[in-house]
């Protein structure tokens, strides 16, 4: 995967390696559903098994960084640099950012993102399904239904809403966290 950008936040690489490691890896469960479909066979089950294991099949990740000036050290699977806590509420209520409310367009992306599994930490077991959240709003307040999301990333999740804004919401987006 290539990320290119002129200032490129930490956070878009963070998400874009889980989005990688999400997409190539298989969950373990899977490969024991076909070794089962195949009367036991591990060795034939491996020979046709599509996914990656990324415990049993990855042995490192690299990341390179080209550019100028200076390059700090982070923690590349957690948004914000270092590992934060998941918010998982069945009802989240954001009072009075209704006027937040993601367009279609919008909120169609952030489930795809949120599906991927792009906004929590890599391996996290989840109350809620990724991606199948719904936002709407409740007269002056934004809801979140069913949300699995790492803190972080609801925060950033929260400004970008707010800078689609005109006037760019309210304050209290960044306080929602």
């Amino acid at each position: 995967m290539h990320l290119a950008g002129e200032h490129l936040p930490r956070d878009v690489i963070v998400v874009g390696l889980r989005l990688v490691i999400n997409a190539n890896d298989g969950r373990p469960e899977d490969l024991e559903r076909l070794v089962a479909a195949l009367d036991g066979d591990r060795d034939a089950a491996r020979a046709v098994f599509g996914g990656t294991i990324l415990d049993e099949d990855v042995r490192s990740i690299e990341l390179t960084v080209d550019g100028r000036g200076d390059v700090q050290p982070f923690d590349p699977f957690h948004v914000g640099g270092s590992g934060g806590r998941l918010r998982e509420e069945r009802r989240l209520v954001l009072p009075g950012l209704a006027a937040c409310l993601p367009d279609e367009e919008d909120e169609d992306l952030l489930l795809r993102l949120s599906g991927a599994r792009g906004l929590v930490p890599v391996g996290a077991a989840t109350r809620y399904e990724p991606g199948e959240e719904e936002y709407h709003a409740s007269g002056e307040d934004l809801v979140i239904e069913r949300i699995s999301i790492e803190e972080a990333s609801l925060r950033a999740v929260l400004a970008m809403l707010r800078r689609a804004v005109p006037g760019g919401g309210r304050d209290q987006a960044a306080e929602a966290g």
